[in-house]
């Protein structure tokens, strides 16, 4: 037989630093994959933009501009025309290309306002491509935003951490097995606080970055517009057309008001689609059904005319109930700020240190106890006499439902979102602030699909049966401890059970509640690598006497924990944990 087993030897965890080894990579693999691809794409598009720097400078001459209105068309019904003409090398050239990318957009102000740019530039330049005098633009990208292109590349940086700090998981929990050290249970601990920490610090500070910049650009868009708009100039208008324009997506249909008009102000006739400050799409047909019908097509109307750009209106000027959308950012800002605070605050060796003084606290609590003249409020209700079977219960099933229903949640809030982006990107008009600012979410769901599919797996591992000679047993017993699997284990390579006592104290540090666990007890109780041994076995285990036995006494709580550890390559590892009650002697 292969059996090991001994008097409180502490032992390294290697399977659990391979599990979530392996975890972190798979995570950081998505994560700076993701960026990687938005990064390439970016990279192609940027290159592709930027080749109109070496064409020629021209000047042009305009001949038509304005802006073509397709009424039967929903989506992108504005589209910019511009007929211009040019010389090159002795030839005259006519071209109405405006830029490299289709100038079709729903937002018909965007576009007033790019032609009367073109209309008031007394000295109009196109850049013609040398190779092909019939091609030339008069608009070019600006080269600063290939900034934006190297954004991507920290979510990159990012997934390499991530990576890099899983394969140093994997290498320790190899040269732990490989060199058979003992490591002390409190300093794994301890790196897995570390740990826990050093995410909390990323993960809180990029949510602060990105709701702090999401929250500027919004707040120097469309809030200083809202804000701005309550003195625009009072101007009739007459509605050109008033309708309901549907969204399709995978995840069903959203409306939004659709709503074009026409008024005169400083002597020129301009247009308009803007209801409000900030618009968008949502469920709910009936609510912009009521808005249309207030403006039916050929009324006459009230709209709020920006008089430093009368190519700005609206027809509901002021802060609307899109405000509440644009706090969005703000929830962001604050919960990067608090996980980050909080993962500051948080000592990185709290509760990882060495148990020196265990039994002197464990003596303190019993005299405390006995000095209030109360009985022990133990962790579990006391079996005693016969057998005990444990269970592995529900908790496997449980937590795959949870992160299935976390998957869904956040998922289903993203795909809102992610839909318009590929929208926008397939139309031609995507948008890199929202591209990039959705990055992190994307691969946060992707890594949480992830987690559900790595609970499913674990899910269908073999199932433990533990079962206890005596029920609970109290200090200075001895029992037979008999364990067996539901299912097959031909598939695992080390079984391992032992008995772990964890002493955990709640305590406030000033505004603020924290608890503090450490392992102040380790018993191995069995190993075995044979299929034969790990299928099962019998063990005969004697609990010291000088421990402290479990109870709960206000914000201090000693309890024990059977934990089954088994060892799957390439497959979830078997991580169950059995609520022990070590009763007084």
């Amino acid at each position: 037989m292969g059996w090991k087993f001994g008097n409180s030897k502490r032992i390294g965890k290697s399977g659990s630093e391979k599990s979530g080894g392996g975890c972190l990579i798979l995570f950081g693999l998505v994560f700076g994959g993701i960026g990687l691809m938005v990064f390439l794409f970016a990279a192609r598009q940027f290159f592709s933009e930027a080749e109109t720097y070496g064409w020629t400078e021209t000047p042009c001459e305009i001949v038509r501009c304005e802006i073509q209105v397709e009424a039967n068309r929903e989506d992108d019904p504005f589209q910019l025309v511009v007929d211009y003409r040019y010389q090159f090398e002795g030839r005259r050239f006519e071209s109405n290309q405006v830029a490299l990318q289709t100038q079709r957009t729903d937002d018909y102000e965007k576009l007033a306002l790019k032609r009367r740019g073109i209309l008031e530039d007394r000295e109009l330049f196109c850049y013609v491509n040398p190779d092909n005098p019939s091609q030339a633009v008069i608009e070019r990208r600006a080269l600063t935003s290939g900034l934006f292109m190297l954004f991507p590349l920290l979510f990159v940086a990012i997934g390499g951490f991530i990576i890099w700090g899983g394969v140093g998981g994997l290498k320790k929990g190899k040269a732990i097995e490989k060199a058979g050290r003992k490591a002390a249970i409190s300093s794994g601990g301890s790196t897995s606080k570390s740990t826990g920490r050093k995410v909390g610090i990323a993960f809180g500070a990029i949510f602060a970055l990105i709701g702090l910049g999401v929250g500027i650009g919004m707040g120097n868009g469309p809030i200083k517009r809202m804000v701005m708009s309550r003195h625009w100039v009072e101007t009739p208008c007459q509605i050109i057309w008033s309708r309901v324009q549907s969204h399709d997506s995978d995840d069903g249909t959203t409306y939004s008001v659709d709503i074009f008009y026409e008024y005169q102000f400083g002597g020129e006739t301009h247009r308009s689609n803007r209801y409000e400050s900030m618009s968008g799409s949502s469920s709910g047909r009936s609510g912009k059904v009521t808005i249309t019908r207030r403006y039916p097509k050929g009324s006459q109307q009230v709209c709020f005319v920006n008089p430093d750009q009368p190519e700005q209106a609206v027809l509901v000027k002021g802060i609307t109930a899109w405000v509440f959308f644009m706090a969005l950012p703000l929830v962001f800002l604050l919960v990067g700020i608090g996980v980050l605070v909080g993962s500051l605050r948080q000592h990185p060796s709290a509760g990882g240190g060495p148990s020196k003084g265990a039994n002197g606290r464990h003596a303190a609590l019993a005299n405390r106890l006995a000095s209030t003249g109360s009985s022990p409020h133990l962790n579990a209700e006391p079996v005693a006499g016969g057998p005990m079977t444990l269970r592995p219960g529900k908790k496997r099933l449980l937590a795959c439902l949870g992160m299935l229903l976390v998957a869904l949640f956040w998922n289903g809030i993203i795909s809102v979102f992610l839909v318009e982006l590929v929208k926008g990107w397939r139309t031609g008009h995507g948008d890199w602030f929202q591209t990039l600012f959705m990055i992190p979410f994307v691969a946060i769901g992707v890594g949480l699909l992830g987690g559900f599919f790595y609970q499913l797996m674990a899910a269908t591992n073999p199932r433990p049966i533990i079962t206890l000679s005596s029920g609970n047993p109290a200090l200075g017993d001895s029992f037979d401890l008999s364990w067996t699997f539901s299912g097959g284990v031909s598939r695992v390579v080390q079984l391992k059970i032992s008995l772990w006592g964890i002493e955990s104290a709640t305590y406030r540090r000033g505004t603020t509640t924290a608890t503090s666990s450490e392992v102040f007890f380790h018993l191995p109780l069995a190993e075995g690598t044979a299929e034969s041994e790990i299928r099962c076995g019998t063990v005969r285990v004697t609990i010291p006497e000088d421990l402290m036995y479990s109870l709960k006494l206000g914000n201090n709580e000693i309890k024990y924990e059977l934990r089954v550890d088994a060892d799957i390559p390439l497959w979830p590892d078997i991580r169950d944990h059995f609520d022990l009650t070590l009763l007084p002697r």
